[in-house]
């Protein structure tokens, strides 16, 4: 749930605060270490070869039932509580009519990091509504200070019990119902964490920990531990926290790879070849709006970290396009879409975290926005953007 602007310099601050204060965990083995790595290593390994089979499955389907193959991604990044706009737009998406040329698709990979992690479980299960009004309900106690305490205690900036009881109400009375009915069409879903003891990201399939509720409740919290900011999450052993440090979009995979899985299908289907399209919704601007910066250390702070945040949301977008290019130029059929928050839409710093002012704007505007017949760009964001794009 990777923080905006509003939390940047509060966490600078905390972070030189809280250096030595924290309690002493006892450090790891080498080998201890070792074989952490080999299980997490393994386990994301599996996860992919699992996904695709799965995704050779849905190509069959479509086969079978005279339609074109056709792999659909749905990629959500994070952003904090401006993930509304992403639910909002969400919503507005899934009300198009199926006739229309970008219609929402049956997803056959939906990928969230940060507060994508929160939403893309209710984006697999088509409940768009809920996971919109959880945002546009939200309140500022969701994330309450606690800069004091944390200076001497350790613990993460904000206290998020509140936030914390939403989600997993949510999860209980919807979420892992719904991953775990063996009726419902088949969509995965992989969620992620940064393990910040291991040093890679770790991938979660949804629909496996939605079998362990105290697991699923664990990964879910740990997808939106933002460093310094909430309080990290142990999950098998070591400690993971928000992928956001680590990357926005679960979506870039080697172009070699895909591109070998898609010419292997075209050459076993010369009738039939497949398509891949990637839906991309960033829950953050490209980039930051100008303003005026005072030339102090803690704006300095607060305006650099903003824009590196954006340059995290720019980065994999334009790789994601090049990727999609070289497939192109290869005669394999790839497209890619994107949206985001226009870097124009007025969003005030000064209002606090979950302040449902903004969340209830940015569920608007994704709501108009995915509701328009030009929702979707296919060029990649320029780092170099002026005020009225996104």
């Amino acid at each position: 749930m990777i923080p905006r602007p509003s939390f940047c310099l509060a966490l600078g601050c905390t972070a030189m605060l809280l250096a030595g204060c924290a309690s002493a965990r006892p450090a790891m083995t080498g080998d201890a270490l070792h074989q952490h790595v080999t299980r997490a290593m393994a386990e994301n390994a599996a996860i992919v070869s699992a996904l695709e089979r799965s995704f050779q499955e849905r190509l069959q389907d479509d086969l079978a039932a005279g339609r074109r193959p056709t792999i659909d991604i749905l990629a959500l990044s994070g952003g904090a509580d401006w993930g509304a706009y992403g639910a909002g737009f969400l919503l507005a998406w899934s009300q198009k009519p199926v006739d229309d040329p970008l219609a929402m698709p049956d997803f056959d990979l939906v990928t969230g990091i940060s507060t994508g992690s929160l939403i893309a479980p209710y984006a697999a299960l088509g409940r768009y509504a809920e996971i919109e009004s959880l945002f546009r309900h939200s309140t500022p106690d969701w994330a309450r200070s606690r800069f004091l305490s944390s200076a001497f205690s350790g613990e993460g900036l904000y206290d998020i019990s509140l936030l914390e009881d939403a989600i997993y109400a949510n999860l209980d009375r919807t979420v892992i119902p719904g991953l775990c009915d063996p009726t419902r069409p088949r969509r995965n879903v992989l969620i992620a964490t940064a393990d910040v003891d291991l040093g890679f990201l770790r991938v979660w399939d949804a629909a496996a920990l939605a079998r362990d509720r105290d697991r699923f409740r664990a990964v879910q919290r740990a997808a939106i531990a933002i460093p310094a900011a909430f309080d990290p999450v142990f999950v098998d052993g070591t400690l993971q926290a928000d992928a956001g440090v680590l990357m926005q979009l679960i979506a870039v995979a080697q172009p070699d790879r895909i591109s070998g899985y898609m010419r292997a299908w075209n050459q076993a289907h010369p009738g039939s070849p497949m398509r891949l399209r990637y839906w991309v919704i960033a829950n953050n601007r490209t980039a930051e709006p100008p303003t005026t910066v005072q030339p102090t250390w803690h704006a300095l702070f607060a305006r650099s970290t903003a824009m590196m945040m954006k340059s995290g949301v720019l980065a994999p977008l334009t790789t994601l396009w090049l990727q999609s290019e070289l497939l192109r130029r290869e005669g394999l059929d790839v497209e890619f879409r994107w949206t985001a928050i226009p870097s124009s839409f007025p969003i005030d710093p000064a209002i606090p975290p979950f302040d449902p002012r903004i969340t209830g704007a940015l569920a608007d505007l994704g709501r108009s926005l995915g509701a328009q017949a030009d929702a979707w760009r296919t060029v990649p964001p320029s780092p170099i953007t002026r005020p009225d794009q996104p």
